[in-house]
């Protein structure tokens, strides 16, 4: 697809940033480049004689039989085979490449676990932001809601406060106990 964008981690040896073909970690395709991704798992069991059937199923292949198979139909394969057996013959080659491989899966443990470490500092932080804003929140509730009791309660003792003070003057203006029963509407007490 000319103009399509690959995404790659860096440019590889002899590639410089600022060529026209890569800018800013992506890869920009013409016509020129074709991409094929060959999908090993959905490789059909029955060959359909093509060249591209051969290879994806040297590259599939688990036992030296199932290449040796394969050898007969396709010579180019009994190449690839020698040049394979040569390299894994060769101790210093197969340490090599046993050694990348590590380094891979190495990297690839690190990576997953800075991911689950990144997810679990992610959802401490959520936590205490959360609790922090909950607080916050109740507390403002809290206050709220005290003020508007106080408002009542004080409300409250108030009329009561100024009952207590109306029967105290009418007392003193020489009202007796029925009078001030009758007069204020409350009951002895």
């Amino acid at each position: 697809m000319p103009g399509a964008r690959v995404t790659v981690q860096k440019p590889p040896s002899g590639i410089r940033s600022g060529t026209p073909s890569y800018a800013r970690g992506h890869w920009l395709t013409t016509d020129v480049l074709e991409i094929n991704t060959l999908e090993l798992p959905k490789l059909p069991e029955e060959p359909d004689n093509s060249k591209l059937w051969s290879w994806m199923k040297f590259l599939d292949a688990k036992e030296e039989g199932e290449m040796q198979a394969l050898v007969e139909g396709n010579p180019r394969i009994g190449k690839a085979v020698g040049v394979l057996k040569e390299l894994s013959g060769d101790e210093r080659t197969r340490l090599l490449a046993e050694a990348r491989e590590k380094a891979w899966k190495d990297e690839q443990g690190r990576l997953q676990y800075s991911f689950e470490q990144g997810i679990l500092k992610g959802v401490k932080q959520g936590v205490k932001q959360g609790i922090k804003q909950g607080i916050v929140k109740g507390i403002e509730q809290g206050i709220v809601k005290g003020i508007k009791q106080g408002v009542e309660q004080g409300i409250v003792k108030g009329i009561e406060q100024e009952r207590w003070d109306i029967i105290q003057r009418m007392r003193t203006s020489g009202f007796n106990t029925f009078q001030i029963m009758d007069a204020t509407g409350l009951t002895e007490q």
